[in-house]
């Protein structure tokens, strides 16, 4: 009989080919069981995947739903305060040209004569956006004419110094002496007036209290940007800012949707964008007068 190795292989043989057979058995029923694992582990990542997509969905739709619920109170709320405020100020500016009659002819007093002027003016503008918040509760369409939006950021500037926001804030304004557009002066100056007073609510607790409006063109459109230094915004705020219902306070969150309703009925849109490590830079896009809307 042959000794060795040799010789024990050709004796059990048969032992060791059914042992080897059974070695491989073991192995392909391994790989078999991990790659049914693995499949079975990558359908479970993907179904949960999807169901949190889904959460996620439907917690949007949920927000939106709440969202436009309560755009629909406050449009409701607009619509009677408009009606019942309307009145009221017809009546102020009645009594302020009734004044100015009056004492028409008797000694002047200057004071008295420039106060007159200005409640009649700011009623009369009081009036006009009253108005306005009628006809979008009634969501009438709003004609366009050719305006110089220079002029236009000239007003709103007015219009902000005279809030309280404005108190210690420096307003730095570069804009070419004409630029024409496509507008409804007074939503945009709404518009304006509306970022200056964000703006500046976003730097009242910053050393740098400076805003800067800069209006410029680009192709065929209007550039106006209205920036600020106030805190740092995160991808997830600069995230919300691109929501339709989302505003830059706690308030009721209807500000930026009106600011960008204003932007879309001109033909235009708002962007946003951090100013370089502090504070938000706005712009809005307004097509050129000769651009059709």
């Amino acid at each position: 009989k042959e000794t060795g190795f040799i010789g024990f292989a050709k004796r059990y043989r048969h032992y060791l080919y059914g042992f080897a057979a059974l070695l491989i058995l073991i192995l392909l029923y391994t790989a078999s069981v991990r790659r049914i694992v693995s499949i079975r582990t990558r359908d479970l990542t993907i179904a949960l995947k999807e169901k949190d997509k889904a959460e996620k969905e439907a917690r949007e739709s949920r927000e939106n739903l709440f969202q436009l619920e309560k755009a629909g109170v406050v449009s409701e709320l607009s619509a009677m305060f408009a009606h019942e405020a309307h009145q009221p100020i017809a009546s102020l500016i009645n009594y302020a040209d009734g004044l100015k009659l009056y004492l028409k002819g008797k000694r002047e007093d200057p004071l008295v004569h420039e106060a007159l002027s200005e409640i009649s003016t700011q009623a009369d503008r009081l009036s006009k956006i009253i108005q306005r918040v009628r006809t979008y509760a009634k969501r009438q369409h709003h004609e366009v004419k050719q305006e110089n939006l220079s002029e236009i950021v000239d007003r709103a500037l007015v219009s902000f110094r005279r809030s309280s926001l404005s108190s210690g804030i420096d307003v730095e304004v570069k804009a070419p002496g004409k630029a024409d557009a496509l507008a409804d002066a007074l939503e945009l100056e709404l518009l304006i007036v509306n970022l200056l007073k964000n703006a500046a609510a976003a730097s009242k607790d910053s050393r740098e209290k400076l805003i800067s409006v800069q209006l410029s063109e680009e192709a065929n459109e209007w550039l106006l940007s209205v920036s600020d230094h106030g805190q740092v915004i995160s991808d997830k705020l600069l995230s919300r800012l691109s929501h339709p219902a989302k505003s830059f306070s706690d308030g009721l969150g209807l500000g930026l949707s009106i600011c960008r309703l204003i932007a879309e009925n001109h033909g235009g849109k708002l962007t946003f964008k951090p100013n370089n490590s502090k504070g938000l830079i706005v712009t809005l896009h307004l097509p050129k007068a000769n651009k059709e809307i």
